[in-house]
């Protein structure tokens, strides 16, 4: 009932936190979940608004099994986890909470597979495409375009997470809560998916005399897809970690968020 959410953060001064050890689970959320962990991929094509041909993404996900064995997970084929089952069964019986996660500026699916796997383990199911274009693999897409990219990415992966037959493992899975995290660009296109609005006059102000190339592609259709906003209406929570990028929304443009954010960042983060 406390609606008094402010604090002053003191650096060091633990006890400035009142944490406590309540949980609506049945375990600690302080530690590993009781679930383990199954790992897959699959592929989205879709057509984004202002985008001439199709674009295909590979999702990986990660979700809860009670497999206490299996191949390892491995991810963007550069490394393995053993504490990962690739394939598994998923623990039936049960809907779960589902998070997006939008990876960073050239980053792949699985680069934060420390906080995947984390909540996979307490009943979550993890959905987290790699952005083509702007991945460590595939660097083809000019920056203009992500912006406009990223978040229908988001869009695209929740219409095929709602359009799955019964032949995926993941078939009536999904709880009603959708939540939506990113880190650095990711952070930005978390915001965005959210449903922050643009602050398009100082954008143009500024490129009155461009200093950057993205200004060289903005014309009047990216700006009226920009005042439009890429909001999705099916999400509950945000959870920006650190979103570069942020200044091009302004004030105004954040204040059109209208759902439960959680932005995570550090005194060093700019």
């Amino acid at each position: 009932e406390n609606t008094d959410l402010t604090h002053e953060f003191v650096p060091g001064d633990d006890s400035s936190y009142d944490i406590s050890e309540e949980s609506p689970l049945d375990w600690s959320v302080f530690e590993p979940g009781p679930y383990q962990i199954g790992f897959d991929d699959f592929f989205v094509s879709y057509t984004p608004v202002g985008a001439e041909n199709e674009r295909e993404l590979r999702v990986a996900y990660w979700y809860p099994t009670l497999d206490e064995s299996g191949d390892e997970g491995r991810y963007a084929q550069l490394f393995s986890r053993e504490e990962v089952f690739a394939r598994a069964t998923i623990a039936p019986d049960a809907t779960y909470p589902v998070l997006i996660f939008s990876h960073g500026y050239q980053g792949i699916a699985e680069q934060s597979y420390f906080m995947t796997e984390f909540l996979a383990s307490h009943g979550w199911i993890v959905l987290a495409p790699e952005h083509t274009g702007n991945s460590t693999m595939d660097t083809s897409v000019p920056d203009h375009l992500l912006n406009e990219f990223r978040p229908q990415d988001l869009s695209a992966v929740v219409d095929t997470m709602e359009g799955l037959t019964s032949e995926h493992r993941l078939f009536e899975h999904f709880s009603d809560v959708l939540a939506v995290s990113g880190h650095s660009f990711g952070g930005y296109t978390t915001l965005s998916f959210s449903g922050s609005g643009y602050d398009m006059d100082t954008l143009m102000s500024a490129c009155d005399t461009p200093e950057s190339e993205a200004c060289l592609y903005i014309d009047d259709d990216i700006v009226a897809r920009y005042e439009e906003s890429f909001a999705d209406p099916r999400v509950d929570l945000a959870i920006p970690m650190a979103p570069a990028g942020a200044a091009i929304f302004g004030q105004e443009g954040l204040s059109e968020i209208e759902i439960p954010v959680l932005l995570m960042t550090g005194n060093l983060d700019q």
